[in-house]
């Protein structure tokens, strides 16, 4: 009786421990086929950490099944098992204490960016790149990461390899959908974090017609790191990111001008588009930067390119800065600063519109447009209530008839 029992009891934990460790052992693959936050590779540690509990929860039940078994090899063989399977726990638990001490060894980065640590995702699909070409990550991701922000997309430009091979080696982590051969962009969705990682080529950009869409696009895998920053609008979006040796490639000052929270032009070829100004304005209102003069200049040259743009995406950097600005009459600033005001009429007429002193000592109705609008978004940070663009169109709006 008392043999039947131990061997119920070395049934229930072996079989458990077999189930936590096929879960853990699932669990774990699907976590690091994808590193995408530092939360996400803590998890994909802990559920390491399960998987060696289990293997030691089937190793006491086959040490009692052992115990239990009438026969002399059964209990050797038990025994031989038992030891097997507590080295496999001792590797866990070592493979454990590696992975909180040493996380960039699966491809993953810590990274000071700015004093501040985050953890650059997509680890292994980076890695993939690697392998074939020399990835850095590029864009709103680093300048989010720079700036304490947890970035929402990841856009990493591969150098020193063609688009085919680029898109063999990412092949494997998933559906890719190739946005434009020739402008050499990948897009791959992460299976566990749903992150979109946007693979490019590097490349060149030439002027040929007016308006936005107006160039010519070419990929250069044999660009360096500067001549590929070039092309970008703000030296704050030039920033590249290689993870494998954390090492920031700035070589447009952009970590400056991201700790001066000043938006500088990259080079001469801002002027060439001129939604540039209006991501100024959705820019200036969501982080709260100013903008250079030498930028405010050029886009004054510019003003009256204004009527190139197409009027969906005058409205896409508008609908920015009503969704996400922190300081949205750091806008309005820009619009003023760079004379492209002008092209919004019912704004501009606010400017110079006097009220009485008496109830509104601000000044003219543009300030306190502007005042309402900061009021608005500073109520919203007190009492934690989401954003509704409504009302800030309606602030806005709110002293037209003025």
């Amino acid at each position: 009786m008392k043999s039947s029992r131990a061997l119920w009891i070395a049934g229930i934990l072996g079989l458990s421990g077999v189930a936590l460790g096929a879960f853990g052992a699932h669990a774990l693959r699907a976590q690091l086929t994808e590193l995408g936050t530092r939360d996400r590779w803590e998890t994909a540690v802990h559920y390491h950490l399960i998987h060696a509990v289990a293997i030691f929860a089937a190793a006491i039940g086959l040490e009692v099944g052992a115990g239990a078994g009438a026969s002399a090899a059964a209990r050797r063989i038990g025994w031989a098992v038992r030891w097997w399977l507590t080295g496999v726990f001792l590797f866990s638990g070592s493979l454990y204490c590696l992975a909180l001490k040493a996380p960039t060894w699966l491809g993953a980065s810590t990274a000071p960016l700015g004093g501040v640590s985050f953890l650059i995702g997509g680890g292994c699909v980076i890695a993939a790149a690697r392998r074939v070409g020399r990835p850095r990550l590029v864009g709103g991701g680093v300048r989010d990461g720079l700036l304490g922000l947890k970035p929402k997309d990841f856009d990493i430009e591969v150098g020193q390899v063609d688009f085919e091979t680029l898109h063999r080696a990412l092949a494997s982590f998933g559906a890719t959908d190739v946005v434009g051969r020739s402008f050499g962009v990948i897009k791959v969705r992460g299976k566990t974090s749903g992150a979109d990682y946007d693979f490019s080529l590097p490349r060149r950009e030439s002027k040929t017609g007016a308006g936005h869409r107006g160039f010519a696009v070419e990929p250069d895998v044999g660009l360096s790191d500067a001549d590929a920053a070039a092309r970008r609008d703000f030296t704050v979006n030039a920033i590249a990111y290689d993870p494998f040796t954390d090492t920031l490639i700035d070589p447009h000052g952009g970590a400056a001008d991201l700790q001066a929270r000043v938006l500088r032009h990259t080079s001469a070829a801002f002027g060439e588009d001129p939604l540039r100004v209006l991501r100024a304005m959705q820019f200036a209102a969501r982080f709260d930067f100013s903008l250079a003069p030498e930028t405010a200049t050029l886009s004054r040259q510019i003003a009256d390119t204004f009527w190139e743009l197409p009027v969906e995406r005058v409205w896409g950097e508008w609908e920015k800065w009503a969704n996400q600005a922190v300081k949205p009459a750091r806008g309005l600033e820009v619009l003023e600063a760079t004379g492209w005001l002008v092209h919004f009429p019912e704004i501009a007429a606010l400017r110079g519109t006097l009220q009485e002193p008496a109830w509104h000592p601000e000044g003219d109705v543009f300030t306190h447009t502007q005042l309402c609008l900061e009021a608005l978004v500073a109520h919203e940070r007190a009492s934690g209530a989401e954003r509704n663009s409504k009302l800030m169109w309606a602030v806005l709006a709110h002293d037209f008839g003025k």
